[in-house]
């Protein structure tokens, strides 16, 4: 069952995730119908990741946890919703193994790209390890930091080509990314297999099938 990504398990968690709430409060939050709302309601109950009391539901945060744990891509998913809700970002991008292959062991690295200096990105780590109980390594670049790639492409441009999805847009990184990608691939070639970024000119010497001897 996917209790964060966008189900009607996932609408009831995230609304619980604020506070508690009655039967009436709850079914405004999520717009559901009451025959939905009771069935996952009961689903969610037997799975021990709400509890009802005194006609209130409560996430129970220690089953909601654990069970977290499987879900580690739709967590950087609400990670990121929950920044962008939060502080004034342009956008969040999830990159490295994460994102190239949706591992669970992978890390969640985040790319948080702003217009100004103020976002502390290790204080912000901590209050989402607080809230998700999952570690997060979250990269803080300002949009006009990260223009100046196009002139001079740092190592972390490479890693983040590797493999990145946008969790969150005010617009238009999607195409500073593709741009820059397309302008990296004029000298560079990316080989998936290896996770390796070559220059063109080297694939001749590094390709080149061996003479059997």
């Amino acid at each position: 069952m996917k209790l964060v990504e966008f189900t009607k398990e996932g609408l009831i968690v995230e609304a619980l995730m604020k506070g508690p709430l009655r039967y009436k409060e709850l079914k405004e939050k999520t717009r559901m119908s009451d025959a939905w709302l009771s069935r996952k309601l009961r689903d969610l109950q037997n799975l021990g990741v709400i509890i009802s009391k005194e006609e209130k539901y409560y996430l129970e945060w220690g089953r909601f946890r654990e069970a977290l744990k499987h879900e580690k891509i739709h967590i950087a998913r609400m990670i990121a919703q929950e920044i962008a809700r939060t502080y004034n970002v342009v956008a969040v991008i999830l990159f490295g193994s994460l994102a190239r292959n949706q591992r669970k062991e992978a890390d969640i690295d985040l790319l948080v790209v702003t217009l100004e200096n103020n976002f502390n990105p290790f204080k912000i780590a901590l209050q989402m390890l607080h809230r998700f109980s999952v570690a997060v390594d979250i990269l803080h670049i300002r949009l006009d930091e990260m223009l100046r790639w196009f002139y001079e492409p740092p190592l972390i441009l490479f890693g983040i080509l590797s493999g990145y999805e946008i969790l969150y847009d005010e617009g238009y990184m999607r195409q500073i990314l593709k741009t820059l990608k397309e302008q990296i691939l004029k000298n560079w070639t990316y080989i998936p297999e290896k996770e390796l970024w070559l220059r063109k000119e080297l694939l001749p010497h590094i390709l080149k099938p061996q003479k059997n001897t």
